[in-house]
């Protein structure tokens, strides 16, 4: 690097013809330049430039370095264009991991826009409800509905989803009436099952009340849908994000526990902290935000109930 530096400095001062403009436009002093200048001279035991009093004029083989001199800045120039544009032109790679059921229901349109859109980029997406070491399996980006507990990622909210309870009509009218979260313990509930989970616990909200109810059920699943479409047969209760359901409901399908049903669970994109954010990253997270602006989060169910 240092004969790289010298270089460079050699080839300023033969384009001023002068060792105090190549200091100054350098930032360094002058007899740093022409001790720089005089080491090449030794390295390569040549004379590169005749010095007088009034100007300073290239040898012959001083002129032959220079042409080289040239062809290297031309590289670093174009080596620093390329980096440049890799970083500020949506090019490249993009590596997602989602859950499921949003992605399904919700994601995979979004991506096709936004790939019409950038089509240089590839992304890759994966499916996923359980929350993945991002740095460790190379993603660049995760959507993760929920709280968030990773706090060495940056993340930004990107809109929220009511969390539901509901359970078809035949299946109430043998168990039960549902009044408040504790009635759901002579209920057979549907549990989504995270990984790692201990407990099967539900959480409610009304006001500024939070309960909290231990469930139990003959069905478990590590994503929604199943559980949703399980309720809709009359297995039981099923409590899920409301984005998975149709609006209006199922006329067969009813929403239990409606006061005690206010509890949000927000969708955010995370990604791992870097000094300098991916051009693709920051216009994937933009775009998702830009629909949800619109409201397109609000509605999100396609078929989530079917018979």
């Amino acid at each position: 690097m240092e004969k790289i530096d010298d270089l460079l400095v050699f080839a300023k001062v033969v384009e001023t013809l002068s060792f105090t403009k190549a200091a100054e436009a350098l930032n360094s002093s002058r007899s740093l330049i022409s001790q720089k200048v005089t080491k090449l001279e030794q390295r390569y035991g040549v004379q590169l430039l005749q010095r007088t009093t009034r100007r300073l004029n290239l040898t012959e083989e001083g002129r032959t370095l220079y042409e080289h001199c040239l062809n290297l800045k031309r590289t670093l120039e174009e080596a620093e264009q390329a980096l440049g544009n890799a970083r500020n032109t949506p090019q490249g790679n993009l590596k997602i991991v989602a859950p499921v059921t949003f992605s399904q229901m919700f994601l995979t349109d979004i991506i096709s826009e936004f790939l019409q859109k950038y089509p240089k980029i590839k992304l890759k997406l994966s499916l996923s409800d359980s929350v993945t070491d991002l740095v460790a399996e190379g993603f660049d980006l995760a959507i993760r509905i929920g709280s968030l507990s990773d706090s060495s990622l940056k993340a930004r909210k990107l809109g929220a989803t009511r969390i539901i309870a509901l359970a078809h009509r035949e299946y109430l009218s043998t168990y039960p009436q549902l009044q408040h979260p504790d009635d759901l313990v002579q209920h057979n509930c549907l549990i989504y099952k995270y990984r790692g989970d201990r407990e099967n616990r539900w959480l409610f909200q009304k006001g500024q009340e939070q309960y909290s109810v231990k469930v139990e059920g003959n069905f478990s699943a590590d994503n929604g849908l199943p559980l949703l479409q399980a309720a809709s047969k009359g297995l039981g209760v099923a409590y899920v994000p409301d984005f998975m359901v149709n609006s209006p409901l199922d006329s067969q399908m009813v929403e239990v526990l409606s006061d005690y049903c206010y509890l949000q669970h927000g969708i955010y994109a995370v990604y791992p902290f870097s000094r300098q954010e991916k051009i693709n990253v920051r216009l994937f997270i933009d775009y998702v935000a830009n629909k949800f602006s619109k409201g397109i989060g609000n509605n999100l169910a396609q078929k989530a109930l079917t018979t």
